[in-house]
């Protein structure tokens, strides 16, 4: 119990300091509109700010409410999940966010189910593939679905940058970022995606 304590009581401090630092900087963003009379571009460069600053906060709160979702997640609400059509259906819904970037299914004709959550795996699915574009730069994603005996392997391979060898055991932390990074984001992606590992009976490798 008192490890679980302090486990919720530093998870809290840590969302507390994420979210504080692009509020602090909405509210100066705020007192400079109100106090004074900016030219047009300037104006527009601070209201540009604040889009990028709010939008980090709904980033943060969204994956916190995912990473909550995980944690409370119930053996008895587990269900079959197509493996081939939960790829399919990651694939089409990047493809649909306008995004640039080519995304190929190859799965085993054999590939079959797994029990699991089926949205918890698609979240983990679609967060490397959102890494790859929006960190990486990646302009070809290839997802594929291999089964070995009694496991499935999910591979999302793609030529982006990647992740520097000596950050891959830190990127994978909760609210933590690389070096490579894009800005915005929660931090939390790659987090869900080991979450969602671990729930499966999996690793990320």
């Amino acid at each position: 119990t008192t490890n679980s304590l302090q486990a919720a009581q530093d998870f809290a401090a840590n969302a507390a300091h994420e979210l504080r630092t692009p509020l602090t900087a909405m509210r100066a963003d705020l007192d400079t509109l109100r106090i004074h009379n900016l030219p047009d571009e300037e104006r527009d460069e601070v209201v540009a700010d604040l889009l990028r600053a709010q939008l980090r906060v709904e980033a943060t709160i969204t994956a916190l409410g995912q990473l909550a979702s995980g944690q409370l997640a119930q053996v008895e609400d587990r269900e079959p999940i197509d493996v081939t059509d939960l790829l399919d259906r990651v694939a089409r819904e990047n493809r649909r966010t306008g995004s640039t970037v080519e995304i190929t299914v190859e799965a085993d004709d054999d590939l079959g189910t797994v029990w699991g959550w089926p949205g918890g795996l698609r979240l983990a699915v679609d967060n490397l593939v959102r890494n790859a574009a929006t960190h990486g730069g990646a302009e070809h994603v290839v997802l594929t679905g291999h089964r070995r005996s009694h496991t499935i392997d999910i591979i999302v391979d793609d030529d982006g940058a990647g992740v520097p060898a000596d950050e891959r055991d830190i990127v994978l932390g909760r609210f933590a970022r690389g070096s490579t990074a894009a800005p915005g984001g929660s931090g939390l992606g790659l987090a869900l995606v080991t979450q969602q590992a671990d729930l499966h009976g999996g690793e990320l490798d």
